[in-house]
């Protein structure tokens, strides 16, 4: 019973906290820009309140304070359903963050934190699946981020460091096969280069020096069949270079000096 007298009474005070604040339709505010940022006002007073906009039913609300968006913040599609849901401190947005499709389906599920990504980033296709997953601070990839073929199948897995490419990279076809496998050292590639046909067959062998072919660099037919053969020394073919055709037999031999 104390229980049920308790939350009759927090709901009370919710609406009696709503009530007391000052509710403008969005037309009824004007934005300005106050040394590059935006306030909003009312008369020709910097507002506190909440600010709404609907369709023939909601389209968004928001709460201002001293003229800036601080508090919860809400956005609908015209069937009533919700869009986007956040928070706002001192005009940024700060906290967790969520995206809907128009079928109420889960869209974008991640956080901020002064008006940049921070924290993990969930986005899912229109069915459910979960489309992409990875994680950001201060606004940049950090760590693995790994994308999805709507069959759930992984399209791609990369790693980042601070916003910069930096670690294994692969990717595959949508039936699962390997189409390209490498690495990266500070936004550049480097090491081994893989590539594949969506058969299993290699395609390109090749290895890299700070995004510079180095080494040896084969391509193949899909029938397995070597298409050329190049050394490259700095990102410049150098030595012996062949051609083939796809029944083996050779086009053209070559030298770089």
């Amino acid at each position: 019973m104390n229980k049920i007298l308790l939350i009759l009474y927090m709901g009370m005070l919710s609406i009696n906290f709503l009530n007391s604040q000052t509710i403008k339709h969005i037309s009824e505010i004007e934005e300005r820009n106050v040394d590059g940022k935006t306030l909003i006002y009312v008369d020709n007073e910097k507002f506190d309140g909440v600010v709404f906009e609907n369709y023939a039913i909601k389209k968004q609300k928001y709460s201002v304070k001293n003229g800036k968006k601080e508090g919860p913040y809400e956005y609908y599609y015209e069937n009533g359903q919700i869009k986007r849901k956040t928070f706002y401190v001192n005009d940024k947005i700060n906290g967790d963050y969520e995206e809907y499709y128009e079928n109420g389906q889960l869209k974008i599920k991640t956080a901020f934190k002064e008006g940049k990504y921070n924290g993990a980033l969930e986005i899912y296709f229109e069915n459910g699946q979960l489309q992409g997953k990875g994680s950001l601070i201060n606004g940049e990839y950090d760590g693995a981020l790994e994308k999805y073929f709507e069959n759930g199948q992984l399209k791609r897995s990369i790693t980042f460091n601070n916003g910069i490419q930096h670690g294994p990279y692969e990717g595959y076809y949508e039936n699962g096969q390997i189409r390209i496998r490498t690495n990266y050292e500070n936004g550049l590639k480097n090491g081994n280069l893989e590539k594949f046909y969506e058969n299993g067959q290699a395609f390109v062998r090749a290895s890299y020096i700070d995004n510079k072919e180095e080494g040896v660099f084969e391509k193949y037919y899909e029938n397995g069949q070597l298409e050329f053969k190049r050394t490259y020394k700095n990102g410049k073919e150098y030595g012996v270079s062949e051609e083939f055709a796809e029944n083996g037999s050779t086009i053209l031999k070559d030298y770089f000096k």
